[in-house]
């Protein structure tokens, strides 16, 4: 019983713990020169539902993002994976994140499927 009732109690602690990404892409740091723009470009697949958003707003002062777009894979196999790329202007000189997040966009309680964090230096 006493074994029982530990077990439970380590699942309701699982149950109870906040909801993290599966996944968080280590990404490399991207130094930019002000006024040029630059680009990201992520593995996405629309067929599950999942896209790439903003998670945090950009410090508008650094940055401006300018778009992003999808590119299909070159296969022509059913659910294979394309990219998502994001484009991104590099508007002053600073230090700044840029943090985004795979989830799906009618799920709002859920966890991202992945994160991205970057690092982005405008001389």
């Amino acid at each position: 019983m006493r074994r029982f009732l530990t077990f439970i109690s380590a699942v309701m602690l699982f149950a109870m713990a906040p909801a993290v990404a599966e996944q968080t892409l280590a990404c490399k740091p991207i130094v930019a020169h002000a006024g040029s723009t630059f680009t990201i470009t992520l593995p996405a697949n629309r067929t599950t539902g999942y896209s790439w958003a903003l998670e945090d707003p950009l410090n508008a002062s650094i940055l401006a993002a300018r778009g992003k777009r999808y590119v299909a894979p070159s296969t022509t196999v059913m659910g294979a994976p394309g990219a998502e790329v994001w484009t991104f202007a590099a508007i002053a000189h600073g230090k700044t994140l840029i943090s985004l997040k795979y989830a799906r966009p009618w799920e709002k309680s859920a966890p991202p499927a992945k994160e991205a964090l970057y690092v982005v230096v405008v001389r």
